[in-house]
Parts: C-alpha cells; structure tokens; sequence
C-alpha cells in the first residue's frame, strides 16, 4: 500500500492548479519545483516590462505538494 501514495509538486500561479493552461507539469522534488517557479517568476517580470503588459499586475508563483492516489483505491 506504500506505493499507491506519491508526492508531487507543483508551481501553481495565483493559488490556483488549473488555469489557461491544460497541462500541468508536476515535478518529484522541491527543488525542480522551485527551479521552475523562479523562471517562472523571472520571465512573467520580464514580460511585465513590454508596454502592452504595463497595468496589468505580476501573478504570484508558489510552489505546492500534493498526494496523488493510485486509482485502485477507489475500485468498488
């Protein structure tokens, strides 16, 4: 039963999974999730410099853990 359970991370903007994007890229350790999050971070700034996106705010990336369970769990 230790293998049905498997934590991934996950950079979410704005405290939301699932947004304009469809997938979404999960990551088996902190540290490749937070790589992820400060190119994010580093690249929304970037885009934050163009005049077409001078109003419009920087969203926040964070990074967050999540178990995911194997679907035989749930098998009535």
């Amino acid at each position: 039963m230790a293998n049905r359970f498997r934590k991934v991370f996950i950079v979410c903007e704005n405290n939301q999974v699932f947004n304009k994007i469809t997938q979404v890229p999960m990551y088996r350790t902190r540290y490749d999730a937070e790589y992820a999050c400060n190119f994010l971070i580093k690249r929304a700034a970037e885009e934050s410099i163009k005049l077409s996106n001078a109003n419009v705010p920087l969203p926040k990336f964070k990074v967050h853990g999540f178990y995911l369970v194997h679907e035989d769990m749930f098998r009535e």
